[in-house]
């Protein structure tokens, strides 16, 4: 009977830790301007999206905050302004999924081989397209704030302390 209500205790004091997901690409909006993105060729920023066409327009972005053998989605909006056919290919290194076509979205999982992950768009030529709303997500665990282990200790130590004084009785 004691150990179960120790057992409750516990579980109820971890049940807020948890894992959630979070966003970890900056600027993935294109919100204002393409700060933080690395630019190659005529890529240029026009309507809250990143925009490239010529075999030479680059857009790319390394990330450092990944943690290794961690599963991750990558997502984007891709648009064909002008042209047919594919207008930009996509590569992630550092990661079990290479790249591949951009077609009108993209939503693909890969798990992470290092911390560090480079995400890059590039031109095909003769086309124009915008790349938008780039994310990166992965489960991210929670870390608990200070306050969240005093009161675990409390309230442990109140446990305790009633046990104690139930089996002095």
């Amino acid at each position: 009977m004691k150990l179960r209500r120790i057992l409750a205790a516990a579980a109820l004091a971890t049940a807020g830790l948890h894992a959630s997901a979070a966003e970890l690409v900056p600027n993935g909006t294109f919100t204002t301007d393409l700060a933080g993105w690395t630019l190659g060729g005529g890529t240029t920023f026009a309507s809250g999206t990143a925009q490239l066409g010529a075999a030479t327009d680059t857009l790319s972005i390394t990330l450092n905050n990944l943690v290794a053998n961690t599963q991750y989605t990558f997502d984007f909006d891709y648009q064909l302004i002008n042209g047919s056919g594919n207008g930009a290919v996509w590569s992630l290194t550092g990661a079990t999924s290479q790249g591949g076509s951009a077609n009108t979205f993209g939503n693909f999982s890969f798990e992470a081989l290092t911390n560090s992950l480079t995400i890059s768009f590039h031109g095909t030529g003769n086309k124009l397209v915008s790349i938008d709303n780039v994310s990166l997500t992965g489960a991210v665990a929670a870390v608990p704030e200070p306050e969240t282990y005093a009161m675990l200790m409390a309230g442990l130590g109140i446990v305790g302390f009633v046990a104690r004084r139930r089996r002095a009785r």
